[in-house]
């Protein structure tokens, strides 16, 4: 990586993943920078991307004009929460 990604990531990326690591940590009764912490930080991190990045694809599929961010976040978060637990 680039000196411009090492900024990125200290100033942008890491201040992110630490609050869903601290988030995840929580759930979990496990310490914040456990390896399964920082995974399931990712993961979860990684499925808001996919609806960002899916966006066009989720609202032609549910003919709709726009999403409903609201219910992006809940299942995003009922789905990281049920992983969270093991389930």
């Amino acid at each position: 990586p680039s000196a411009a990604f090492d900024i990125i990531f200290d100033q942008m990326l890491l201040p992110v993943h630490q609050l869903v690591c601290d988030l995840v940590a929580h759930l979990k009764g496990a310490a914040s920078d456990a390896e399964e912490t920082i995974l399931l930080a990712q993961a979860f991190l990684a499925q808001v991307s996919g609806f960002v990045t899916g966006r066009l694809l989720i609202q032609r599929r549910l003919k709709a004009d726009a999403l409903d961010l609201g219910a992006v976040l809940g299942t995003v978060r009922n789905f990281t929460i049920a992983a969270a637990r093991g389930l």
